[in-house]
């Protein structure tokens, strides 16, 4: 996906916004027409829920006042005023119906039902290398054209072709996308750091993928339980090669961090030679 300049025009070419209360004053968004995007059983959490704008029904001044204030948030809070942006020929109440239905997911290790933050661009950057092509069918349904900020005024969309949705569209993951999804958090942690410690790198769907395995490998094989020590698994990964973790002395820290004996940050800080990438690898 190419990135894009969010502009006057390219705003005006989208049907609906979404927006996420939670980090704007009411006062910023009250005044527009909008419908909550809640599931069913969270209606008494409402205020907890991201918004849907109806911009089609703001005549044209109004949307650029809108944009205006956009870009005015964007410069004072470093935040988007905006989560997503739609374009979608149905009615408000049936966009927000249809989303908050994909939001609504099953988490196999509570065997209870949770929530898809699918307004958040930082969980929807990564839909990409976690869902299918249907699954991504059966989550835009009506929606002919998704958009969310990368960062700045830079976007990205992915279009879809809405003729085929029927009401029963939903999005179902699987158990090991849930568990993709639960570690996302971390994914964007561990992709900060490396790109601190590697600004050459490109941030990609492979890159966030394979952050993904690693993160997992260290919890599920090595069995490190804290966050940051995962996240410097990761880290050596990358800069030293995958194969860097079978070197003895590294072999010896994961055991005794995974047996608990002590944290693998700290092993690691203890180790008298630095690391070194192999040959091949």
């Amino acid at each position: 996906m190419n990135a894009w300049d969010l502009t006057e025009n390219t705003f005006l070419a989208y049907d609906f916004a979404i927006l996420n209360p939670i980090q704007l004053d009411g006062i910023l968004w009250q005044d527009l027409p909008n419908t909550a995007i809640v599931p069913l059983r969270y209606r008494s959490q409402e205020q907890l829920f991201p918004r849907l704008i109806a911009l089609g029904q703001l005549d044209r001044q109004a949307r650029m006042d809108l944009f205006q204030r956009h870009l005015s948030l964007g410069s004072a809070a470093q935040t988007d005023y905006f989560c997503l942006l739609l374009r979608c020929s149905l009615p408000g109440a049936d966009v927000a119906r249809h989303f908050a239905r994909q939001m609504e997911q099953y988490d196999p290790r509570r065997m209870q039902q949770d929530v898809l933050r699918l307004h958040d661009p930082r969980v929807l950057r990564h839909l990409d290398w976690i869902l299918t092509q249907a699954q991504w069918d059966d989550l835009l349904g009506p929606i002919e054209r998704v958009a969310w900020p990368l960062a700045a005024l830079q976007w990205v969309h992915r279009d879809h072709d809405a003729t085929a949705h029927t009401s029963s569209n939903r999005l179902v993951l699987a158990e090991h996308q849930w568990a993709q999804v639960v570690r996302l958090a971390e994914v964007n942690q561990c992709l900060l750091v490396l790109q601190r410690r590697l600004p050459d790198l490109e941030v990609q769907a492979s890159v966030s993928a394979r952050v993904d395995r690693l993160l997992a490998k260290a919890a599920q094989v090595h069995g490190l339980q804290d966050r940051a020590d995962r996240i410097l698994f990761v880290e050596q990964a990358f800069q030293f090669g995958d194969q860097i973790h079978g070197q003895p002395v590294l072999r010896e820290a994961l055991a005794r961090a995974g047996g608990g004996e002590a944290s693998y940050i700290g092993l690691c800080a203890e180790m008298m030679e630095p690391l070194q990438q192999r040959p091949g690898t």
